[in-house]
């Protein structure tokens, strides 16, 4: 079960981050288009807390199963089942879709599409 954990929350944090970066690289794109002063301001610090703010919602999302959020057949399944999967407690799996997903997804489409209508103008 250890080993399991550590593997479907591994997987979890890449993937999470991974799809948050893109937020990120959003967010940056679209200060860079509408605050003409952005390229001066954008430095080193102000990246790092990006990406450290992406890393540590990352492993909020991924680590919950770990601290015990997880369905009660959860033992059943890796041991008798062989079965090493993410969680399947439905209120790990709407936080974890919304976190990972959804809000991300609705995040950098508002964000382009400001871009985009920035870029019109």
């Amino acid at each position: 079960p250890e080993l399991c954990d550590m593997w479907t929350s591994s997987d979890v944090l890449c993937c999470t981050a991974s799809i948050l970066h893109l937020v990120a690289i959003a967010l940056d794109r679209y200060w860079a288009v509408t605050q003409v002063d952005y390229i001066h301001s954008r430095n080193g610090t102000r990246i790092g807390l990006m990406i450290l703010m992406v890393w540590l919602t990352a492993v909020v999302v991924s680590i919950a199963p770990l601290f015990g959020w997880k369905d009660p057949d959860f033992l059943v399944r890796v041991n008798e089942h062989k079965k090493c999967l993410v969680s399947q407690d439905l209120a790990y799996q709407v936080f974890a879709t919304m976190a990972t997903f959804y809000v991300p997804l609705t995040a950098i489409l508002i964000l382009y599409w400001k871009i985009f209508q920035t870029a019109r103008k």
